[in-house]
């Protein structure tokens, strides 16, 4: 739809690049767009809302529950997919919410650790890690990992880079978040 660019090409011109940290500019930007009935159906993902600051994370749920509690025929048809963990200013903030879908952490870990295993076992193929090393790795990676595919990702990445007798260092010294 590139007629939705002229939404955000007078605010663009006048803030730069600076206009992408203006969380109410960028606010005012989409309730626009929202605004625009040749937009049809706006499909919008927000991804690990638990781990936005905690500033921006609070503006975007006030002022998502203020639009969800004024959603008027006169806007367009949006979906939302938000994803986090259970925090309790989230929980908190969306509880009125129709339609949303919690998902078991047991189920996010189980996949976690298959991830984990899958791409150990490969790693441990590739640098000729010991049965005892590869363990070590496995366990330490789904002990510290919370959930979080991204974090082990960027772990095994820099295990990739490791040479073995660097690993084991590397695994106590593994970081505690994404930060």
């Amino acid at each position: 739809h590139h007629h939705l660019f002229g939404h955000i090409q007078p605010d663009y011109n006048q803030m730069k690049d600076r206009l992408f940290d203006n969380f109410d500019a960028l606010w005012r930007i989409f309730l626009k767009i929202l605004g625009d009935f040749n937009a049809r159906e706006i499909y919008l993902l927000v991804d690990a809302l638990d781990e936005c600051e905690k500033s921006t994370r609070r503006d975007l749920l006030v002022s998502l529950a203020e639009l969800f509690s004024h959603q008027t025929s006169g806007t367009a048809n949006v979906k939302f997919l938000i994803t986090c963990r259970p925090e309790e200013d989230i929980h908190n903030s969306l509880i009125g919410i129709n339609g949303h879908l919690r998902i078991d952490s047991a189920k996010v870990n189980a996949d976690l650790s298959k991830f984990i295993r899958v791409k150990v076992n490969e790693l441990s193929r590739k640098k000729w890690y010991p049965d005892e090393l590869k363990e070590k790795v496995q366990s330490a990676l789904i002990a510290k990992a919370e959930g979080t595919f991204l974090w082990a990702s960027l772990v095994l990445f820099d295990l990739e880079g490791c040479l073995i007798f660097e690993v084991e260092d590397k695994l106590d010294k593994l970081p505690g978040d994404l930060n």
